[in-house]
């Protein structure tokens, strides 16, 4: 780093990565680690844990040595010179340094929102169809078995009518679908609910199944994977070979390795409610599907391309 910012006549501001993520913590101790990163060539420390204790931190890096005068005096000269870059202190002066409160209103607007419909639309990826079964339209296919996964992380839960299971249902009908919603609270376990019900009877009641696949998270785990509601397998994709069958990963990309045995599977990168409506489109055969995948979505496995 430092060799960029010097050699290479690099002339911005480097600022390190969240100064208590482990990738950092781990290495060094705290106090130790603060004056290092300025004296690796960084200029500004992205949070902290304790102000007083890393400002202690830095001063102790100077006495010991660790970091140099120079080297400060250089950071601080980065850091003032990019706050004068973003006119920062005129624009105090004038009291504009915070927009005002009226701006938010753009928030939302109808030309952001179109924004993000034709991102979304060029996104939306059909990875797999190997048994050609779309589309999938209620002339066709009117009475759909909807599974849904929600695992949501550490995000607060959600009210009913914002869960994934309600929203999608709520799509599909309004496109002419009747939607039946897998429940797991129906029998005492897995096997019982699988027991409950003959293969002639579920073929009978439905045309089709979809599966929407939502698992999401943020640093408080190291994988992504598809758990599923219950054991014995109630809601694993038993079905591929009854129904025609359509997973829909709405946020990771990788769950095809998770259900390699389904012959449809399109990722859509996100939730929202109009990549779900395109998405849901797409199926219907009213929208092409545009995306090409920037990932190996069949994750290097051979089974997830059958």
């Amino acid at each position: 780093m430092y060799l960029c910012t010097h050699e290479l006549g690099f002339n911005g501001l480097v600022i390190t990565d969240a100064t208590h993520m482990v990738g950092l913590t781990s290495a060094m101790r705290r106090a130790e680690i603060m004056p290092y990163t300025i004296a690796a060539g960084c200029d500004m420390i992205l949070y902290y844990r304790d102000k007083d204790e890393d400002v202690e931190a830095i001063k102790e890096g100077l006495a010991n040595g660790v970091l140099t005068e120079e080297r400060l005096n250089e950071a601080v000269t980065r850091v003032l010179a990019f706050k004068a870059m973003l006119k920062l202190h005129t624009k105090k002066a004038e009291g504009t340094l915070v927009p005002a409160e009226e701006n938010l209103s753009i928030i939302g607007c109808e030309e952001h929102k179109q924004v993000a419909k034709d991102i979304a639309d060029q996104a939306i990826t059909l990875v797999k169809n190997t048994k050609n079964q779309l589309p999938l339209t209620p002339q066709t296919h009117k009475r759909i078995m909807l599974y849904t996964v929600e695992q949501a992380g550490f995000a607060p839960n959600k009210v009913e009518s914002d869960r994934l299971n309600q929203r999608v249902k709520a799509k599909l009908e309004a496109q002419g679908f009747e939607v039946t919603l897998f429940d797991p609270d129906a029998g005492l376990n897995g096997k019982q609910l699988l027991a409950a019900t003959s293969i002639k009877e579920f073929v009978d009641q439905f045309d089709a199944v979809m599966l929407f696949v939502h698992v999401a998270g943020f640093s408080q785990s190291n994988v992504r994977r598809i758990t599923w509601a219950m054991p014995m397998g109630p809601d694993i994709p038993w079905y591929v070979t009854e129904l025609p069958t359509v997973c829909v990963s709405v946020f990771n990309p990788f769950h095809l390795i998770d259900v390699p045995m389904v012959p449809t599977y399109i990722n859509a990168y996100s939730d929202n409610d109009a990549t779900l409506d395109l998405v849901i489109e797409k199926i219907m055969g009213k929208s092409e599907f545009k995306g090409v995948s920037s990932v190996d979505a069949f994750c290097g496995a051979w089974d997830t391309r059958l």
